[in-house]
């Protein structure tokens, strides 16, 4: 398990409850984003996902393949728009040699409804975390 020590870890830099892992900036990014956007008789309705993957290397080794996904839609009408959106974040760690680790998913769910620019309705439906791994030995 991660956790952020400061006096351990570089400023914003997760490290393990030993302090002992600090990450490399490198990262491996990627990101798509794809959307529809149709006009309907009151408005527009636009839904689409987004999906980002990367990878984290620390400097004992081992690294982290990390990703997310989010499924949005929004409607949008004279004075009202509403936007939901389904997200989800993985990793999965790796020791330095490729031996897997464990696995953390987190899932989240947000419901906005906004009216004449007042804010009308919010909902968050979040810490859905499930966790696997190979060895749950400290």
């Amino acid at each position: 398990m991660l956790r952020l020590h400061q006096a351990d870890a570089y400023p914003g830099q997760p490290s393990d409850r030993r302090g002992k892992r600090r990450a490399n900036p490198r990262r491996t990014p990627g990101c798509a984003v794809s959307y529809q956007s149709v006009q309907t008789a009151n408005g527009f309705h636009v839904e689409g996902t987004d999906v980002a993957s990367g990878r984290i290397d620390w400097s004992d080794g081992s690294y982290a393949i990390i990703g997310s996904t989010d499924h949005f839609a929004l409607n949008t009408t004279a004075g009202t728009t509403v936007s939901k959106e389904a997200h989800v974040d993985f990793g999965d760690n790796y020791s330095a040699d490729g031996v897997f680790l464990g696995h953390i998913t987190f899932h989240a769910v947000s419901h906005l409804t906004v009216t004449n620019g007042v804010i009308t309705r919010v909902s968050f439906e979040f810490n859905h975390l499930h966790l696997f791994g190979s060895d749950c030995s400290p």
